[in-house]
Order: C-alpha cells, then sequence, then structure tokens
C-alpha cells in the first residue's frame, strides 16, 4: 500500500480488516504500507497504531517525511531504497499494490519506482534480467489483473 497524505485513511480500514478478520489467511497476508507526509510531529496520521502493529510485526511500514530534512523525502524514495524487497513481493509473491493520494505526480513516480523494482537495476543476483519493456509490460499486466490499483484525487 502507498499512501501519501490523506491517502492512507483507504488502508486504515483495509489494515484493520485484516488484522480483524476470522479467516486465518488474512491474519498471515504481510502488509506493507510506504506512508508520506511534510512533517512526521504534524502530518503522521494514525501513527500511533500502525507504530504498534510494526511493533508486534504486524505491518511493515516505511514513512517519508518530506519536509523533516532539507533535501525532500517522498514514498517514491522509500520504495526506490526497498526495491530489492519490492522486487521479491512483485515477482515472487504476485503481490498486490494499492495507491491512493493525490494525483498530480505521485502517481506516476511511484509506477516509475516499481519499474526500477522489476528491473532490479542495483545489479543484484538474479537470473531473470528485466528490460524496461519487460517491466511495463508486467505493470500493464497487473493493471489488468488488479494487482496494481490506483485511487488518486486532485
Amino acid at each position: 500500500m502507498v499512501g501519501p497524505g490523506t491517502g492512507c485513511s483507504p488502508f486504515r480500514s483495509y489494515i484493520n480488516d485484516q488484522r480483524l478478520s476470522l479467516h486465518p489467511a488474512d491474519n498471515e497476508r504481510e502488509l506493507y504500507l510506504f506512508f508520506g507526509c511534510r512533517n512526521r510531529t504534524h502530518d503522521f496520521f494514525f501513527s500511533d497504531e500502525w507504530l504498534a502493529l510494526e511493533k508486534q510485526g504486524r505491518l511493515h511500514l516505511s514513512c517519508a517525511f518530506s519536509r523533516d530534512q532539507p533535501d525532500k523525502i517522498y514514498v517514491q524514495h522509500r520504495m526506490k531504497e526497498q526495491r530489492l524487497l519490492l522486487h521479491r513481493l512483485l515477482i515472487h509473491q504476485r503481490a498486490y499494490v494499492f495507491v491512493a493520494g493525490n494525483a498530480k505526480q505521485m502517481p506516476d513516480q511511484v509506477t516509475r519506482a516499481l519499474r526500477t523494482a522489476l528491473m532490479n537495476e542495483d545489479g543484484a543476483s538474479d537470473d531473470d534480467s528485466w528490460t524496461m519493456d519487460k517491466a511495463e509490460s508486467y505493470i500493464a499486466e497487473m493493471v489488468k489483473q488488479s494487482r496494481l490499483q490506483l485511487e488518486t484525487w486532485s
């Protein structure tokens, strides 16, 4: 899940639904949230809940606080930092990716971060080499299969 700003709201419901589900498979599903906002102290929505779930090992949380340092850091930067994890999740575990938030530049930048993860650009050992075309085709297939869904607004 990628939820910059108020885009995190639908994911709060999803996370709570998965954690309260009576279906054992739902409780075993690994949940990852890339959350972004301007300032940790002012805009880190639901931080108490998410940090508690992270501490319990029930949520993997990666935060980007864009204004807390001189250089702006956004969710797509955190995704690029964790491209090996994303590569494994997308290819080997056929993960679903949900994106919600501002429709300006974020959706394209998040999609680029996914492409970077698919291409495994750090040169780590992976027998399957990915070209940009192959990564783009994979992303298009994810969209067709509803494995990549973007809910964005202006």
